[in-house]
């Protein structure tokens, strides 16, 4: 379980630095092949991310409940 917590851990402090480049990014680059990229890319990613964020909360509030049943 200590694992899935430095998992949690880990994802949220890379992609909180992986957004404060794309905003880094966006601030020199901005122009169409910018705008598409984000669409295209970015907030796909962004949604996945985030989506992967609450399914692992919801895996380590079920294991967490589990180990109190079994103890």
């Amino acid at each position: 379980m200590g694992n899935l917590n430095g998992i949690r851990t880990e994802l949220k402090e890379v992609w909180s630095r992986l957004r404060l480049r794309w905003t880094e990014t966006l601030s020199v680059w901005d122009d169409p092949v910018s705008r598409r990229f984000e669409r295209q890319f970015w907030e796909s990613l962004e949604s996945e991310v985030s989506s992967t964020q609450a399914k692992l909360e919801q895996l380590i509030s079920v294991i967490d409940q589990a180990k109190r049943n079994v103890y």
